[in-house]
């Protein structure tokens, strides 16, 4: 999609079926089956189309292809410069960037866990896990939602670690909640064009994941989403009792970070872009000759140089004018400040104004002044439904470990997922506090650490500490003790021999 056709973007639609698998049916309750799966895929496919094409269209908006290129000028058409300030990409940068600007840690609950969480970390860390964070934030941040697949690693893959994480295309990806209270997921797919073509009218394969069942159809020659059941060309049972697909929605509303704004956005690009028309419209003006006589003068000449002449009048002054109106560049500048503004406070981003900053502001009031703070507010909501999401991931490792003898012996709620963005933000201020603390002798060094925030594993830092001062108070004292006292110089005798105290010549 290359502009908007009147869709007004307030976030994806959560897809839901009556359906359940078998292991959670009832009393009339609709199973998931195989002959079911096309009834809830014809059930749910206009919504899921309609999130498509939303996501499409945000991520080509995100790109810089955006509405301002697509406008139509009627007044003077040859004047009509179309710039994209492209403020979507600056907002998913900042905000992802901060947010997620340094790996998301796994730290252990309990000292037990230690070292089988250490071990998880270096597993998902060989996996390449912190680049896959970065993909699931951008996409959530763009297009509102995101998809991570976990899976056992496949025949002629296999590496050191037993399981894959891989970053999911939301267009092609969706999750199937069920209607009944709390909307747990019981269905994910994702598809793909198995011999893509130009046009996408090729065959198509629909990956099909449910807690009892793993699925594969293919269709060719029929719209997008039409499943019949003789298009099943594979079924297996899911060894995980899990979906492994897990949707990481941005917010509830599984809105993205800029789409809230993205009017302001349009009217920013518009009045840049009028901006520059102005000023090429004052330069390319056209010179108006009034009581000229040019008759003589090729009409050529006077187009191609912009000008027009009327002819002469008796007893009129001659003059020559621009026809030229151009915009009040204060009202403009204004305007533009203010669509700035607004647009920076809707989406949570600090402001770029340092007007009013003087130059003994450092540290939390530079911070505080220019509105950093909102983009902390942004971080914390989107922790949130990141860990949700984060702790069903946790659970499908666990689980492909068990299955592959692999197991670690520890459960989710063993580990914490830590966020280390700002551990070493006002590092100064943070150490006299933690100072203050450890002298009230109330807290110990872990509550101290994790109260003012320098470390995502404040007992393992109080370990190593501890340790390493009682080792140094050991060889303290082993160099105390061994410390010898020098020995004092022996006063000199005195000298009863008379020879020796008299005079001598030392010439």
């Amino acid at each position: 999609m290359s502009v908007n056709d009147g869709t007004v973007y307030l976030g994806r639609k959560k897809l839901l079926t009556d359906y359940v698998p078998h292991s959670m049916v009832q009393d009339g309750s609709l199973e998931i089956s195989v002959d079911t799966i096309p009834t809830i895929m014809k059930n749910i496919w206009a919504l899921q189309m309609s999130n498509r094409s939303q996501i499409s269209y945000l991520m080509e908006y995100y790109k810089g292809n955006q509405d301002i290129l697509y406008r139509v000028k009627t007044i003077r058409p040859d004047i009509d410069n179309k710039v994209v300030f492209n403020h979507a990409m600056s907002i998913t940068r900042d905000i992802v960037g901060y947010t997620f600007g340094k790996p998301i840690c796994y730290v252990h609950r309990k000292e037990g866990a230690r070292e089988a969480v250490k071990e998880l970390s270096e597993m998902v860390e060989a996996e390449d896990k912190f680049t896959s964070d970065q993909e699931i934030a951008q996409y959530a941040s763009i297009c509102g939602t995101a998809f991570r697949g976990i899976f056992a690693d496949i025949y002629g893959v296999e590496d050191e670690v037993p399981f894959s994480i891989v970053t999911l295309d939301p267009r092609n990806t969706f999750v199937v909640y069920s209607s009944q209270v709390g909307n747990p997921p019981v269905l994910a797919c994702t598809y793909y064009e198995i011999e893509p073509t130009v046009f996408g009218i090729g065959k198509f394969a629909y990956l099909v994941y449910t807690r009892d069942k793993i699925y594969r159809y293919e269709a060719s020659g029929v719209g997008l989403g039409v499943l019949e059941p003789s298009m099943i060309k594979d079924e297996q049972d899911n060894p995980m009792g899990l979906i492994p697909i897990i949707e990481y929605p941005n917010n509830m509303w599984r809105m993205g970070d800029w789409e809230m704004a993205k009017t302001l956005l349009d009217a920013i690009n518009l009045v840049g872009s009028d901006c520059i028309n102005d000023l090429e419209g004052a330069v390319s003006s056209i010179l108006v000759g009034i009581n000229i006589d040019l008759t003589d003068t090729k009409q050529e000449a006077f187009k191609a140089r912009n000008i027009i002449s009327y002819g002469s009048m008796k007893d009129a002054p001659a003059d020559l004018k621009y026809l030229a109106n151009p915009a009040n560049p204060e009202s403009m500048e204004a305007l533009r400040t203010y669509l700035l503004e607004q647009m920076r406070i809707i989406v949570g981003m600090p402001t770029q104004d340092t007007g009013s900053s003087s130059g003994g502001d450092t540290g939390d009031a530079v911070y505080l002044r220019n509105g950093y703070e909102r983009l902390e507010v942004i971080a914390r909501m989107k922790e949130t439904f990141f860990k949700r999401s984060e702790r069903a991931t946790l659970r499908l490792i666990l689980k492909i470990l068990e299955i592959e003898k692999q197991g670690l012996g520890i459960t989710v709620r063993d580990i914490t997922v830590k966020f280390s963005r700002s551990m070493t933000d006002n590092l100064s201020a943070k150490a006299s506090a933690l100072s203050v603390l450890q002298a009230t002798k109330i807290l110990t060094p872990t509550d101290s650490l994790e109260a003012v925030g320098i470390t995502t594993e404040p007992d393992e830092l109080a370990r190593k500490g501890e340790e390493y001062w009682k080792a140094h108070d050991e060889e303290v004292a082993k160099m105390e003790q061994t410390k010898t006292v020098a020995p004092t110089a022996e006063k000199p005798k005195a000298v009863n021999d008379p020879a020796m105290k008299q005079k001598v010549d030392r010439k």
